[in-house]
């Protein structure tokens, strides 16, 4: 709920402000593998095994999309940021640079905890199915 409340203050600020829109929408694209996490909850509630091909087949996709949208973007993000904290406009931007920083930290600290978990889950699975082919 919190995430979500503090994406809603940060957008107010962006619609009404024009206040850093580039790392607002950079930030909203992280958002392409909600879809895919979605579908992982769905299978789990309609009962699937964690071992179907849809299963499996989602988590490994999921995994892959969540790699490009929010783990390979970390550092292009950041280079970003710190491209603008260098020159003058940074001190002109008030409390927008702390949440920039503060928030995105935090967000970035979740992702690589989710992310983590979802290499794991990964590497049972490819274990299991090669473990299967060749013992």
């Amino acid at each position: 709920m919190a995430h979500h409340l503090v994406s809603v203050y940060a957008f107010v600020h962006v619609l009404t402000l024009n206040v850093m829109p580039y790392f607002a929408n950079f930030r909203l694209l992280a958002e392409l593998s909600t879809p895919l996490v979605n579908i992982r909850w769905v299978l789990d509630t309609l009962k699937f095994s964690k071992t179907s091909k849809a299963f499996v087949f989602n988590g490994l996709f999921m995994t892959l999309v969540f790699f490009f949208v929010r783990i390979l973007a970390m550092p292009i993000y950041w280079w970003k940021v710190y491209t603008v904290a260098i020159t003058p406009l940074w001190t002109h931007m008030g409390h927008f640079r702390f949440v920039l920083i503060i928030v995105c930290s935090v967000l970035d600290i979740i992702n690589l905890y989710w992310f983590s978990k979802m290499v794991r889950g990964c590497s049972r699975i490819i274990r299991a199915v090669y473990g299967k082919k060749h013992g």
